[in-house]
């Protein structure tokens, strides 16, 4: 899968913003964004890219499914676990993990998607509403949890370093 990227003018001038399905790209696009391919990436001083806790993002990503015509067959969202089932074994964007969809080369500085309306707010000085705020913790996320910890270990490890300053 080749890398994407949005690029976005802001007060501070061109910024990168890895694009990550499930990590603020419909904000980015509503903002004025531009997606570009990875091979412009170097004209771009400033890059950051927006994660995610890989349970919520897998969260969101079926309910974005179940609410959505993307092409997923059905039966794989008739519930969370055939989901998950589907998710552990898929390579669609939307279910890879973080780490796969970016360059942490290139992409340095790293936020938390909870943090994205302050932090575009600040570049743009827009007021950045809080999008796709739906309560989604009424699922049971416990299956096959170790599964999950295996395949997004790194993603998890990504969150933990941001929460803890440490990247």
């Amino acid at each position: 899968m080749a890398y994407r990227f949005f690029a976005l003018d802001t007060k501070i001038g061109p910024v990168a913003f890895a694009a990550i399905p499930k990590c603020g790209q419909h904000t980015m696009a509503a903002l004025g964004a531009v997606e570009l391919s990875f091979d412009k990436i170097e004209q771009f001083p400033i890059r950051m890219v927006f994660i995610r806790d890989p349970l919520d993002r897998l969260s969101s990503c079926f309910h974005f499914f179940l609410h959505t015509k993307y092409g997923i067959d059905r039966k794989h969202i008739n519930s969370y676990e055939s989901f998950i089932d589907w998710a552990l074994d898929s390579d669609d964007e939307h279910v890879l993990p973080q780490c796969e969809l970016f360059s942490r080369y290139h992409f340095k500085r790293r936020f938390l998607i909870s943090d994205m309306d302050k932090v575009l707010g600040l570049l743009t000085g827009e007021n950045i509403p809080h999008e796709n705020s739906a309560n989604r913790f009424d699922i049971d996320q416990s299956y096959r949890l170790s599964e999950i910890r295996d395949r997004y270990t790194e993603d998890f490890d990504m969150v933990s370093e941001v929460l803890n300053g440490v990247y």
